[in-house]
């Protein structure tokens, strides 16, 4: 949908992919990945786990991808 390198967050969210998107997934259109609604599930279990996966992503960002 975009790049936050290139866009702000606002510019992707209001965009027309993510309103295609979203409504997709309000239509029950979701392609079946399930990378995103159950990490978001998992997240809410476990925040200590998050919070290390995120320092560990700010102190060592090459091995996150985000370098």
């Amino acid at each position: 949908m975009g790049n936050v390198r290139e866009q702000s967050l606002g510019e992707i969210w209001g965009s027309e992919e993510a309103s295609e998107a979203r409504i997709k997934v309000r239509n029950g259109d979701c392609p079946g990945c399930w990378v995103e609604c159950e990490t978001f599930r998992d997240i809410n279990r476990d925040l200590k786990g998050l919070a290390s996966t995120v320092l560990r992503a700010l102190l060592h960002p090459e091995t996150a991808g985000i370098s």
